[in-house]
């Protein structure tokens, strides 16, 4: 099975380095490295000859996911993954891994978990916290999507996925992994499988953590155009099976309870309730 590593960037001459050595490192041997550049006027282009990749260009692009969508016609593995500029595989047997539970499960794609990074520099994200595992096990069937995505820095995708989905959208507001997963998971029905492990440890103060009220009214838009798409029954529509794929085991079903918003609202109403208490207790 051949994985592409697909990496784009545009002036990351600081943070392309490390990311170029991650992929080196990982001990599966049948991996192609591919990088679309933005038309960088630094030392990225140079970074990028001297790592010997698979393929290339540098040339402009209107946006990082047209860039991302480039980079799957550069690629000729049997599995995608995009690790753009700045983030690093968390080992070096994570693609070996990644390939020996595609084989197991016959999945058409395979996620695991995010760590978060220690860089911060430009960093107003509120959720994510240098250091954190954010655990990806709850997302277990296609209703979830109705509400959020999978990272696209902890998802293998097959080939075949690109025949029928990508990137961009005939509405460009909701371009982006959001569509191709609401595309390839609720529309074309392929089977997505969750590797219990971590995957990616990813740059804060990138294009998603760096401006995060922007990023938020621009995801919040694209989720009303998606889910007025595929879910135009609302997220109960359709039969009981019909976005299924496998039960959550109990314990994420604990998990997705306590993402619920209204259990949310009563845990940190208990919370406030507590810390008086709590502080009348200290020595």
């Amino acid at each position: 099975m051949k994985i592409s590593i697909v990496t784009v960037c545009r002036n990351a001459e600081v943070s392309l380095s490390s990311t170029i050595e991650s992929v080196k490192s990982q001990t599966y041997g049948d991996i192609e490295h591919v990088f679309v550049d933005g038309a960088s006027t630094d030392r990225t282009v140079d970074l990028i000859k001297s790592s010997r990749p698979a393929a290339f260009i540098s040339e402009p692009d209107s946006g990082i996911y047209d860039a991302m969508q480039k980079g799957i016609t550069l690629t000729t593995g049997d599995a995608l993954f995009f690790l753009n500029s700045g983030d690093i595989f968390c080992d070096e047997r994570v693609v070996a891994d990644v390939v020996t539970f595609f084989k197991l499960t016959k999945a058409d794609a395979v996620f695991g978990n995010l760590w978060v990074g220690d860089h911060t520099e430009g960093h107003d994200h509120p959720v994510y916290r240098p250091g954190q595992l954010i655990d990806l096990g709850y997302f277990s069937n296609r209703q979830m999507f109705f509400d959020e995505s999978i990272h696209h820095q902890t998802i293998f995708y097959s080939r075949k996925i690109f025949d029928r989905c990508g990137y961009l959208c005939d509405e460009p507001a909701a371009n982006g992994e959001y569509y191709l997963n609401m595309c390839a998971f609720v529309r074309e029905g392929f089977v997505v499988k969750h590797l219990p492990r971590g995957i990616t440890r990813f740059a804060l103060g990138g294009y998603s953590t760096s401006n995060f009220a922007a990023e938020w009214a621009r995801f919040s838009a694209a989720r009303d155009i998606l889910r007025r798409r595929f879910f135009p029954q609302g997220p109960g529509g359709g039969s009981s099976t019909e976005y299924l794929y496998y039960p959550p085991s109990f314990a994420n079903r604990i998990k997705i309870l306590v993402r619920n918003p209204r259990v949310r609202t009563l845990l940190d109403y208990g919370r406030r309730v507590r810390r008086p208490w709590r502080a009348r207790c200290q020595p």
